[in-house]
């Protein structure tokens, strides 16, 4: 699909441990995102493979890890977080 593919150009972050402020806002994201929200739909009825939903976000599996999908949009505010969550892999 289309919209899948532009998902996989960009880096994704692998959650080490909740972080309920950062990933409520990143599920916030992903709920207005058309495309994630097809995605997500798509996902809960096992249509898509490659993707798994963990507490209403979305994550995409490579290899043994699953990566969380971040929205451009929200990508700066989450990368100036690390520091101070320190939960976050590149």
């Amino acid at each position: 699909m289309k919209h899948a593919e532009t998902l996989n150009k960009k880096a994704l972050f692998e959650v080490r441990s909740s972080q309920s402020e950062i990933t409520t806002k990143m599920e916030t994201a992903q709920e207005v995102h058309e495309h994630l929200q097809l995605l997500k739909t798509l996902t809960d009825e096992e249509l898509k493979d490659g993707y798994i939903i963990k507490e209403n976000v979305l994550y995409i599996q490579k290899g043994s890890r699953e990566l969380i999908v971040v929205l451009q949009a929200i990508e700066l505010e989450v990368v100036r977080g690390i520091p101070s969550k320190g939960h976050f892999v590149v």
